[in-house]
């Protein structure tokens, strides 16, 4: 007769079956095993339920769980639900109204939907639509939004989580009997990439990364911060003591990095502490200190270096100044400077400047044994250039080495200047005179100019163990310097100019010049070379120097004249014109009362000479009977005497002045000795050789003449006296 039967199984598994129209209604049951023997309760019912089925059999086994849609609509009015009933799948609706519904156990629904929007005292409700918040003592604590984004202390938010309040903060707390890695803040990714922060229990704040939940980071209870990297958390990659200063490390708005210093001005800006010093274990004045303890020893090995990428590529190394051994002890290093010369970018750095321990510089070379070296295969060159020479390999001043060639060059149109002290001293101008003592030519033309205020302007000393000596050098050549061609006759080898400064300009006082004597044979022809000196002096009212004397290719000196003359023609030629007595053509001055002022002889006998006695002159001719032989006496004096011809007659140069004298050859027969040159003899040109008195050596004939005669008178004067008469 039953339909609609509902079993109730409480917690002690007593069956309560309520079957309308069957007699009694309301069954009890003990509870079995397997549910109520015989009662038609479904095996295996469980406590705490409640089954339903629709059967007019009554307790037969065809139970099930009631459902949501087997309850309709129904209030509880005034009625408290106590904490030991179950309501398995009841909607209540619409609400509870103003009634309080109390439970000390759990309540389970479906879902929990607040409908005010005002914050209760303690509770939940709408903040806002499709957000729920929960409010305590009256206000609302924490919010989430339509989105699921979670806040507290604010409603208005935008992201997942917003913590906001004066001491903003998450308090994590692990007891300490757990495992502290399994604490703290965990962060996945669909169940994977796991990273985590947590605290390890002695103050120190750990972050680990990746599936395995490696450690990266660690903050220590010190304050010091390590990056973990490759290392470990006791050798970490990098790391900042707890007790760091102020701006040890700051990365600026512009991604600059600045070390001890909040306003870094480069990419890359350090701030040392303390000045630098040149102990080799104070680094305190150090912007950069990088440890080569791994490098090997040995010289030319590289230490650490500071590297550069060339610009359209990071992988490649483009430049680099790197610390390298420079001694036979691993404490001598020096710099060295790599560059980067080749087109192939995979080409291995050159080094291209060195520094060494020493301080020695080398250039092009990593051997460098002087202040500063510089080395290249083809041409060394220091150029120094700037805004006004302009930068072209043929611009500004250079100093260059091309195989074994030296060259100091100047490629601009000015000086090379050299000085001391702070002085200049010398100069090559722009025309290549060299200027010693002067910044400004004193002569246009000179090519050395040579100015100072001692007398000794130039000296040249050459010392050698030799009997060489110092000479001045001058050559002469036609043609170039490349190409030289023979001289001509005439042509000025070298020689010394003398000027002076007449007011307004230097100009030539007097010569001393080297010509040529004569043609100088083509074909280099040593042995025919003629040569002259020329002296030449500039005369008082005159501009210019006038020849004086020449010393010609054969030697002859020639004063007052610039050749021999046929008459004259000696190894001392002077020629000079003048009525004064007072201005002699050879003046002989010695203060010697018994002065030899010219002494004739050959290479080891005087035979000669011309000497002062007292206020008169000896003109002598060697007498002396060390040098005579076969002497005998003059027996004929009057007999040749009277031979002689005595005459009046003129020269016919000075045709108004008759003179008393002798005919050459007329007296040459007599006194062969006196006279000199032959009668009517001529040179090789047909010119008349002219003949030569001496006068001085008639005098021997002359004494003996009068000595017969004075003997003759006084035979006479003896007969007359005897005679009486």
């Amino acid at each position: 007769m039953a339909d609609a039967q509902i079993a109730i199984i409480d917690g002690d598994q007593t069956q309560v079956v309520l079957a309308p129209g069957e007699n009694p209604a309301i069954v009890t049951s003990i509870p079995g095993p397997q549910g109520p023997a015989g009662a038609g309760v479904p095996t295996g019912g469980a406590a705490n339920e409640v089954l339903y089925k629709v059967s007019s059999t009554f307790g037969d086994t065809a139970w099930g769980p009631i459902t949501s849609a087997m309850i309709g609509d129904l209030q509880i009015v005034n009625a408290d639900v106590s904490a030991s009933a179950a309501i398995a799948g009841t909607k209540i609706s619409p609400n509870f109204g103003s009634q309080n519904v109390t439970t000390t156990g759990t309540s389970t629904a479906a879902s929990f939907i607040p409908t005010s929007s005002t914050a209760p005292t303690n509770g939940l409700y709408l903040s806002a639509a499709n957000s729920v918040a929960l409010s305590t003592n009256g206000t609302g604590r924490l919010f989430v939004d339509a989105s699921g984004n979670i806040a507290t202390g604010v409603a208005t938010y935008s992201k997942p989580l917003t913590i906001n309040n004066a001491n903003a903060a998450i308090a994590l707390r692990a007891n300490s009997g757990g495992t502290y890695s399994d604490h703290g803040i965990f962060f996945a990714v669909d169940g994977a990439n796991y990273s985590q922060i947590y605290n390890d229990g002695i103050g120190q704040l750990i972050f680990r990364t990746g599936s395995a939940l490696n450690e990266r980071l660690r903050i220590t209870s010190t304050g010091q911060l390590s990056h973990i990297g490759a290392g470990s958390s006791g050798s970490p990659a990098v790391s900042f003591s707890g007790s760091a200063a102020s701006n040890s490390l700051v990365v600026d708005s512009s991604s600059r990095v600045g070390i001890g210093t909040s306003s870094p001005a480069a990419i890359f800006s350090s701030k040392p502490s303390a000045s630098s010093t040149t102990a080799a274990t104070t680094f305190t004045g150090d912007g950069l200190f990088i440890d080569c303890a791994n490098t090997t020893d040995g010289i030319g090995n590289y230490g650490g270096a500071i590297s550069w990428s060339r610009s359209a590529s990071s992988t490649t190394r483009a430049a680099a100044i790197a610390n390298v051994q420079t001694g036979s002890d691993s404490d001598v290093q020096g710099l060295a400077f790599l560059t980067h010369a080749s087109a192939t970018s995979t080409a291995p750095l050159i080094e291209a400047m060195r520094i060494t321990g020493a301080g020695l510089v080398g250039i092009g070379t990593p051997t460098v044994n002087r202040q500063l070296v510089l080395n290249d295969n083809t041409l060394a060159c220091l150029a120094l250039q700037n805004s006004t020479t302009g930068n072209a390999t043929g611009d500004g001043f250079q100093i260059q080495l091309s195989g074994t060639d030296a060259y100091i060059w100047n490629y601009e149109t000015a000086p090379i200047a050299f000085g001391t002290n702070n002085v200049e001293r010398a100069r090559i101008d722009s025309s290549g005179r060299l200027l010693v003592g002067t910044s400004t030519t004193l002569d246009q033309n000179a090519t050395l100019q040579v100015n100072g205020s001692v007398a000794q302007a130039v000296e040249i000393f050459y010392s050698a163990d030799n009997a060489s000596g110092a000479y001045i050098v001058c050559a002469k050549a036609r043609g170039t310097s490349l190409v030289p061609a023979e001289i001509n006759s005439g042509d000025i080898l070298g020689g010394l100019i003398a000027r002076g400064y007449d007011g307004a300009s230097y100009r030539d006082g007097a010569y001393i010049l080297a010509e040529a004597d004569g043609t100088w044979t083509d074909g280099g022809d040593t042995t025919d070379n003629p040569t002259r000196l020329v002296f030449s002096t500039t005369a008082d009212g005159a501009a210019s120097p006038t020849e004086r004397l020449r010393i010609n290719s054969v030697g002859k000196i020639l004063i007052g004249q610039t050749s021999t003359y046929a008459a004259c023609d000696g190894w001392l030629n002077v020629t000079y014109t003048s009525a004064s007595t007072a201005a002699p053509t050879l003046g002989l001055v010695n203060a010697s009362a018994t002065a030899v002022w010219v002494s004739f002889s050959d290479s080891a006998t005087v035979f000669g000479s011309i000497t002062r006695s007292g206020s008169s002159t000896v003109y002598a001719t060697s007498s002396d009977y060390r040098l005579k032989e076969n002497v005998a006496p003059v027996t004929d004096g009057i007999t040749r005497l009277q031979q002689l011809k005595p005459s009046r007659f003129n020269f016919i140069a000075d045709p108004d002045k008759t003179v008393d004298g002798f005919i050459a050859h007329e007296v040459q027969t007599i006194v062969p000795e006196a006279i000199t040159g032959e009668k009517d003899a001529v040179d090789d040109e047909g010119n008349p050789v002219y003949q030569g008195i001496d006068q001085s050596k008639l005098v021997p004939l002359l004494t003996a003449a009068l000595q017969e005669a004075i003997g003759e008178i006084e035979s006479l004067k003896a007969r007359l006296d005897a005679a009486n008469l």
